[in-house]
């Protein structure tokens, strides 16, 4: 009986550190609203990945951009961006595709072969 009740105790003890760290996540989901605006960062940035306007070497930043963090950071970066800067609008396209470019270090075409 006791090495039944010390087992139980070790497992639960094993465990703890799991059952925490779901908490954690639990505590760390995002908002249907933070889900929503990472949706549509990614989906700039997909279209910039797929676009045939953009250079090579912008598209490469920002696939490196992608492969490097998760989403998640790269859109609060770039909500964290956008509401900074005044003249900035994040209903604007153009002012969010800007601010992905500032959060994933995207240097112009020339900059960036130069830098090559």
């Amino acid at each position: 009986m006791r090495k039944f009740v010390l087992s139980i105790a070790a497992s639960t003890l094993a465990a703890a550190p799991a059952i925490a760290q779901d908490a954690a996540v639990q505590q760390a989901q995002p908002t249907a609203q933070q889900v929503q605006t990472a949706a549509q960062h990614y989906a700039i940035i997909a279209g910039a990945l797929q676009s045939e306007d953009l250079p090579d070497t912008v598209k490469n930043q920002l696939f490196v951009c992608l492969y490097s963090a998760s989403v998640r950071e790269i859109s609060e970066n770039v909500t964290q961006v956008l509401a900074q800067n005044e003249q900035l609008s994040a209903d604007n396209p153009e002012h969010v595709q800007a601010a992905i470019g500032a959060v994933c270090g995207v240097q112009a075409p020339a900059a960036a072969e130069a830098a090559e």
